[in-house]
C-alpha cells in the first residue's frame, strides 16, 4: 500500500512554482517527453498525486488543465497527464486517482466543454466518465517523441457538460 495525497495545484499557489521546477528537471522532463510527448506548462493547473518517499512528498502522477478559447468559446483543455517512471508498475492506479480527482473537481464543476488528446492507455477511463471519441478532422493520428522513437497513436476526446 502506497501512502499518497492528492492536491490541486494552480498557478496562483506557491506550490506551483516548486511543481514546475520538479516536472521540468531531469530525468523527469525527458522521460515525460519520451513516454507522453508532454511537458510542464506554467499556465496549467494540475491535480497531483504525491506519494511519500523517504519522508518527503514526491509527485508521482498528475493530470493538468487550462481554460482556453476554441471557436470563440471557452473550453477546458485537459493536458499533461503522466505517471512517473518507477511508480507505474508499483501503483498503476495513481493516474486513475489524478484523473478522477480532476474529472470530479474540475471537469464536472467548471461546466465547460472539454477536449483532451490521449494515447490509448487512459482512453477507457475517460470513456467511462462520459468523454466521447471525436471523429472529426484531425482527431486521431500518430507521432513520435524523437525521429527514431516509438510511434505513439493518439486520439482526441471531447466532454460535454
Amino acid at each position: 500500500m502506497i501512502d499518497y495525497t492528492v492536491l490541486s495545484v494552480a498557478p496562483s499557489d506557491p506550490l506551483h512554482a516548486r511543481l514546475m521546477e520538479t516536472l521540468s528537471a531531469e530525468p523527469i522532463a525527458t522521460q515525460w517527453w519520451e513516454d507522453a510527448e508532454s511537458r510542464a506548462e506554467p499556465a496549467a493547473s494540475y491535480m497531483v498525486v504525491y506519494v511519500t518517499v523517504d519522508g518527503a512528498l514526491v509527485p508521482a502522477a498528475w493530470a493538468g488543465w487550462i481554460i482556453e478559447t476554441e471557436g470563440g468559446r471557452r473550453i477546458l483543455r485537459c493536458c499533461n497527464n503522466y505517471v512517473r517512471r518507477g511508480f507505474r508498475n508499483r501503483a498503476p492506479e495513481l493516474y486513475a486517482l489524478a484523473y478522477r480527482a480532476r474529472h470530479r473537481q474540475v471537469v464536472s464543476r467548471k461546466g465547460l466543454p472539454a477536449v483532451t488528446y490521449l494515447f490509448p492507455e487512459p482512453i477507457g477511463l475517460h470513456l467511462a466518465s462520459g468523454w466521447r471519441v471525436d471523429t472529426g478532422p484531425g482527431s486521431a493520428g500518430t507521432s513520435r517523441s524523437a525521429p527514431d522513437g516509438p510511434v505513439h497513436h493518439w486520439q482526441r476526446l471531447r466532454w460535454t457538460p
